[in-house]
């Protein structure tokens, strides 16, 4: 939220202080003719966090948190250097205390944290703070017991742009009948500032009201405080409050029962002179349930935003709302819902704008990151255009992230501060994150990778997922590999960053390993790349080792025992032992097989072309790999054919009678040739 205005450009003289009048024009603006105001529909460059976020407390010890009720705790000038305040548990001596820490425009924390109360006896906390253009600032806050008549009474301390305390604290409410609390301030350019808070019992027709004591730039108070609501029935709580660059300002609160249904957001107007414009307004148009927790913020001429908290009108608990106004107080468009996201519920809002009427919502939405509620934040420019997606600001998501609030400089550089339960290792811490709106689209960033793979993985194999950051706040990134991948061997998903195998080939001993060229693109105007070399080695698996020709061997029938019949050979990828043996094929074990050479022989003298003429071995070849790993193949054995001779068959022996006549018939002698060759006989002897 604006905590402060900023200087116009266009207007502002840069000097001495007190030696001219603030601005040299002051714009004006006719209620009746400028009932709708066209404001500057610029586009916006991307809002990129600068650096990480921050941890801005230093004491840990305890609880040292922003509140829900008091929004502005962060506050910055025109040139984005700024201050965060927090309420801190137990650090001041007796209960809570006020504290602050300083930073330049480059997040450099100038000086320790420091105590603002002086009173420490009883509570100080819901602290605010304001700042001008030069860096000035005033912090208030709440203490409990310090004003002796009442409970709570409203605080306030001014600085220096150098953090030199100006002067004493002082009591900024004059009633102090019961409670006064829950402040807020403005401030600006040149340091005059009005603080609002909620008291209870003055107006004596409701329990709270809201009232208001505006200041100089000395910090002498300008006339008494006053009543800012008109309406007093029932509560008005929880106001907020922005002023231009020339003092003129708005505060807003909530209300209850006034618009008819629980609380509404009301708003009245004021000039410099802290008088009213116009009457007291209500700001929210569905007025069904409960619209509260109101904040606003005005740019250097007057126009301003205000946002608040609406139940169900999302349709699932709290909503983000927001309502535009010209300087002039006339509604410009209608209100509209800010944030995207709608699950479970999205409160607090937090809202900042700078010269030219740009603003940022923050918000605490739950269960959006993951882990119960989280920071969210959404840009605009000057005519409402939402610029890019809501984004998330926290970059740590355990437990708790709430109570944002947010400060922007004259160019729209914007800072966040709330408060995360258990980062800083006791309780509740305060943490911050900057913005740069008008830096240039940042590059994504990708970093070398290394990935394995192992061999002859199927396609579709997933190898690992390419990890890419982009340093702006809502853009995605695609991918896609651009040099390396030899032979299309992989692809890469072009959403997710996935690569996986995209051919059957890949090969410990052949390309190894692959140098991909990734590149990652983001979606921004214009889009930025960043490319890296990621590296996918491939992993050797221990294959089978490979027959080799030939396989197929041919020996003549009847040969002896130890006969060679061929030589099995094989190549191993790794270059394992290999040994081998015959698992089928031979069932009366006529062949042997040597297991270290892969030499087959004849181990019986059996062969026989006519029994068998054909043998189909099964070769097992085996290595030592780990695990062993095998191959079987047919290796064919051919019987070539040999001319036996003929056998005689029985009977070889014959008998016959002495004195027998030629011719007398003998016998028969009979044989069977192997090959079924004629066969022709002789007596050849005896």
């Amino acid at each position: 939220m604006l905590m402060r205005p900023w200087l116009s450009r266009w207007s502002w003289s840069f000097l001495a202080r007190g030696t001219t009048p603030r601005r040299t024009r002051r714009r004006v603006i006719n209620p009746v003719a400028a009932r709708v105001q066209m404001l500057e529909p610029r586009v916006l460059l991307t809002a990129s966090p600068v650096g990480s976020e921050f941890q801005v407390n230093t004491f840990t010890t305890g609880e040292q948190r922003t509140l829900a009720e008091s929004p502005q705790s962060v506050a910055m000038d025109a040139d984005g250097d700024f201050v965060v305040t927090w309420s801190g548990y137990g650090q001041d001596g007796d209960g809570y205390g006020i504290f602050a820490q300083r930073y330049n425009a480059a997040g450099v924390a100038q000086g320790s944290e420091f105590q603002v109360n002086t009173y420490t006896a009883g509570w100080q906390r819901y602290s605010t703070v304001a700042m001008d253009a030069d860096g000035d600032f005033v912090v208030t806050w709440s203490s409990s017991g310090q004003d002796a008549t009442s409970t709570y009474g409203i605080y306030a301390q001014r600085y220096n742009a150098a953090g030199v305390a100006q002067g004493s604290e002082f009591r900024v409410n004059s009633y102090t009948t019961s409670h006064q609390r829950y402040s807020t301030v403005a401030m600006d350019a040149d340091g005059d500032f009005v603080v609002t808070w909620s008291s209870s019992g003055y107006d004596a027709t409701s329990s709270y009201g809201i009232y208001a004591q505006r200041y100089n730039a000395a910090g002498a108070a300008q006339g008494s405080e006053f009543q800012v609501n008109t309406y007093t029935t029932s509560d008005q709580g929880f106001s907020t409050v922005a002023m231009d660059a020339d003092g003129d300002f708005v505060v807003a609160w909530s209300s209850y029962t006034q618009d008819g249904s629980f609380y509404g957001i009301y708003a009245q107007r004021y000039n410099a002179a802290g008088v009213a414009q116009g009457s007291e307004f209500r700001v929210n148009t569905y007025t069904t349930n409960g619209q509260r927790y109101s904040t606003v913020a005005m740019d250097a001429d007057g126009d301003f935003v205000v946002t608040w908290s609406s139940y169900v009108q999302d349709i699932s608990v709290h909503g983000i709302y927001a309502q535009r106004y010209n300087a002039a107080g006339v509604a410009q468009g209608s209100e509209f819902r800010v944030n995207t996201y709608t699950n479970n519920q999205q409160r607090y809002s937090a809202v900042a704008m700078d010269d030219n009427g740009d603003f940022i919502v923050t918000w605490s939405s739950l269960g959006q990151d993951g882990n119960l509620e989280g920071i969210y934040a959404q840009r605009y420019n000057a005519a409402a255009v939402a610029q890019g997606s809501e984004f998330r600001v926290n970059t740590y998501t355990t437990n708790n992230q709430f109570y944002s609030t947010v400060a922007m400089d004259n160019d729209g550089n914007f800072v966040v501060t709330w408060s995360s339960f258990g980062q800083d290792g006791s309780s509740d811490g305060v943490y911050a994150q900057r913005f740069g709106s008008n830096l240039p689209n940042l590059p994504p960033v990708i970093n070398n990778q290394t990935f394995a793979v192992a061999e002859n993985r199927p396609i579709g194999h997933v190898v690992g997922t390419v990890v890419a950051t982009d340093p702006d706040p809502g853009q995605s990134l695609t991918y896609a590999i651009t040099a390396g991948n030899t032979g299309n061997v992989f692809a890469i998903n072009a959403n997710t960053g996935q690569i996986t195998v995209a051919s059957p080939t890949l090969n410990f001993e052949g390309v190894n390993p692959y140098n991909l060229t990734v590149q990652v693109t983001d979606n921004g105007a214009p889009t930025s790349s960043s490319s890296a070399t990621v590296t996918v080695n491939i992993t050797n698996l221990n294959e089978a080792p490979t027959f080799l020709a030939p396989t197929t061997f041919t020996i003549s029938e009847n040969r002896p025992v130890g006969q060679f019949v061929g030589d099995v050979n094989t190549s191993d990828p790794e270059g394992n032992t290999v040994t081998y043996s015959i698992i089928g094929g031979d069932p009366n074990a006529q062949f042997a097989i040597n297991a270290t050479t892969g030499v087959i022989t004849v181990a019986k003298a059996t062969i026989n072309f006519e029994t068998t003429p054909q043998f189909l071995l099964s070769v097992k070849a085996q290595d030592n790999g780990s695990p062993a790993n095998s191959r079987t193949q047919t290796i064919t054995v051919n019987i070539a054919n040999l001319n036996e001779a003929p056998a005689f068959l029985t009977p070889t022996t014959f008998t016959i009678s002495e004195n027998r006549p030629v011719g007398q018939f003998v016998g028969d002698v009979n044989t069977s040739d192997p090959e079924g060759n004629t066969v022709t006989y002789s007596i050849v002897g005896g």
